[in-house]
């Protein structure tokens, strides 16, 4: 493929996916040298494992706002997960991509460029049961905006199940959770809720985190109530 055949297909895109190129199989080795060679080059980005973004001049596409982002939010949608738990402080990770949770919403990905770099809005479709647990958070400078955020405690449930190995006690380890910034009794009663019965014996084995790490804190002068 040529450069300029690139421009064409997906110049007027945020960014692009591998796949999205298609190309015959017997190239698709030549395809990922020649994004490497683009990537050395200054002509594209690579934003994370199959997904790359044109760079300037190339790319026809301005960055949209923050607004714009938010406006592709379905309304009675929440978002979760990761992004909500990043922006709770329970995960020091940030993330490029907002999972956005909804009943009967259909599950994408969508890309935007905003001026602090490419975003993903994850669409993830959720049982009836689900749609509890959250609250409006405000946005901008005086908080003229709002959006349905989970709780800390729903979002980290949502998070989890999507996960087979979210009893194993090593990669909750992984996860570095924060876990003063949890309520146990509402984490165990939001997930006696959830249709995946895996969820209680997760709660409580968070809970036995969260009851130790405050132990500590008291032990060395910090009290919570």
């Amino acid at each position: 493929m040529k450069f300029q055949e690139l421009v064409e297909r997906v110049g007027d895109r945020p960014c692009f996916l591998v796949q999205d190129l298609m190309v015959e199989p017997e190239q698709r080795q030549n395809l990922r040298i020649q994004l490497g060679r683009w990537c050395k080059s200054g002509k594209i980005t690579k934003v994370r494992r199959g997904i790359y973004s044109l760079n300037a001049p190339w790319r026809k596409g301005a960055p949209s706002g923050g607004a714009d982002f938010f406006d592709n939010i379905e309304a009675g949608s929440w978002i979760s997960a990761e992004a909500a738990l990043s922006y709770y402080g329970v995960i020091p990770e940030t993330t490029f991509r907002t999972t956005v949770y909804g009943v009967n919403i259909k599950e994408r990905e969508e890309y935007f460029e905003l001026e602090t770099g490419i975003r993903a809005i994850l669409f993830r479709s959720a049982p009836r049961e689900h749609a509890f647990g959250c609250h409006y958070v405000g946005f901008g400078r005086v908080n003229t905006t709002y959006y349905l955020f989970a709780e800390p405690e729903k979002a980290l449930l949502d998070w989890v199940c999507r996960f087979k190995y979210c009893l194993n006690p090593d990669w909750l380890q992984e996860l570095r959770l924060d876990y003063l910034l949890l309520d146990k009794d509402k984490l165990i009663r939001y997930a006696h809720r959830f249709l995946d019965k895996r969820m209680v014996p997760f709660a409580n084995m968070v809970g036995i985190n969260i009851d130790e790490e405050k132990a500590w804190d008291a032990e060395h002068g910090q009290v919570w109530s």
